[in-house]
């Protein structure tokens, strides 16, 4: 299970650069004969119910890099 990007976002750190890292821990878990999953970041982050803004964006982004992958995000 690969959990990234909440602290990247309250850390400002750019989305694409989360998104990379993301993608080589992908490739890091196949190469090492593992199926990998990738996860969301959690609601917890979220304010009155809703995500800021990045979180959101990023959240777009994981599901994209899934679907890239041909994984499922949960």
């Amino acid at each position: 299970m690969i959990l990234g990007g909440s602290n990247d976002t309250m850390l400002g750190i750019e989305p694409t650069v989360t998104i990379n890292n993301l993608n080589r821990m992908v490739d890091l878990a196949r190469a090492a004969h593992a199926e990998p999953i990738l996860s969301e970041i959690p609601p917890i982050y979220a304010e009155d119910g809703k995500f800021d803004g990045k979180v959101h964006y990023l959240n777009q982004q994981i599901v994209r890099l899934a679907e890239l992958k041909q994984l499922k995000p949960r």
